[in-house]
């Protein structure tokens, strides 16, 4: 077990091997070092989301103005996935007549050598 965190756990004499950091630094290192990529983190809603315009009128101003920011931002995010997701499955599709062609090539060509060769006897 490894424990990442800033400041000393409870748990600390249980782990395998203890880091004292910031979560994100550490990973941010360990991706680097494997070359591997920062993924996005996925689009997340939580169970008791309400909709904005059912915010009590009492909630500060600033925090209703950072809710619409987010759910901009979450729906940008949503049309972007739509869009990455399909051409996707264009690029699947193209890939797949690409090599349904390739194989009727080979097939061809096959049929025409086979052809030959009994020709010659």
């Amino acid at each position: 077990m490894v424990i990442i965190n800033l400041q000393a756990t409870p748990d600390d004499n249980k782990c395998d091997l203890r880091i004292f950091g910031k979560c994100d630094a550490v990973f941010k290192e360990l991706l680097s070092i494997f070359n591997l990529p920062i993924l996005e983190p996925p689009i997340w809603y939580p169970r008791d989301r309400k909709k904005i315009k059912d915010i009590p009128s009492y909630v500060d101003p600033y925090y209703i103005e950072a809710a619409k920011r987010l759910d901009q931002y979450t729906a940008q995010r949503e049309e972007d996935q739509k869009k990455i997701q399909k051409e996707t499955a264009r690029r699947a599709k193209e890939k797949k007549k690409a090599d349904k062609q390739h194989t009727k090539q080979l097939l061809a060509e096959a049929k025409k050598e086979k052809s030959r060769k009994e020709n010659l006897y």
